[in-house]
């Protein structure tokens, strides 16, 4: 895919994106309510207030391959632990849970 053809889609992206966003809003929390004891000690305080944590049992992502991007269906089809959009995080609980344990802790 060219940047050209790229561009193009990148209003349906965008689209769905703040689909996945609408669709788990209700569910997040701030990242400091999910307990996470490491994250601090990375992050300032601030970042960590403002950013949200759904907690997923599939990671979302856009559509990409129905949009044309075929060279994304490895990664549209993965067993991703986390992904990012904006202020939202979408973590699987696998990885939700790693990252509460103390930072000592292994």
């Amino acid at each position: 895919m060219t940047l050209e053809q790229l561009l193009v889609k990148l209003p349906e992206i965008r689209t769905s994106i703040a689909e996945i966003l609408k669709d788990h809003r209700a569910q997040a929390r701030p990242v400091p309510a999910h307990g996470f004891k490491r994250l601090p000690l990375f992050y300032p305080p601030e970042l960590l207030r403002e950013t949200l944590v759904v907690v997923v049992d599939k990671v979302p992502v856009p559509p990409l391959t129905r949009m044309g991007f075929r060279e994304f269906e490895e990664f549209e089809n993965g067993d991703l632990d986390g992904i990012t959009y904006v202020r939202l995080t979408s973590s699987k609980w696998r990885l939700a849970c790693r990252l509460r344990v103390a930072p000592w802790a292994r």
